[in-house]
């Protein structure tokens, strides 16, 4: 098991969410992020056309957030978005989900 203090050591590590209609779990899975021992990391937010998402509501919960949001439900593809814009910023990357 690599430990955040192991092989990490401060290096950024992006977090990609994938998000379909269910904000308040969002909410709380960001909550539980936050309160890791490891700081130094963004979120990657991809929601698949949520019918309610409050974009204003996740930047007031963390500073370092990238939200897309998809103009159609294209599924478990939506990774494949998470991914491009993880890998434009980091070569450590965490795929979650808001259940």
């Amino acid at each position: 098991m690599v430990t955040a203090g192991s092989k990490l050591k401060n290096k950024l590590v992006s977090i990609c969410i994938l998000h379909f209609n269910r904000f308040y779990e969002l909410i709380n899975t960001i909550n539980k992020i936050k309160d890791s021992t490891y700081s130094n990391f963004e979120l990657i937010v991809v929601d698949n056309n949520s019918d309610y998402f409050d974009s204003e509501k996740l930047i007031e919960l963390h500073n370092s957030i990238t939200i897309k949001r998809l103009p159609q439900n294209i599924g478990i593809a939506a990774w494949n978005e998470a991914f491009r814009i993880a890998r434009s910023v980091s070569e450590n990357i965490v795929f979650s989900n808001s259940q």
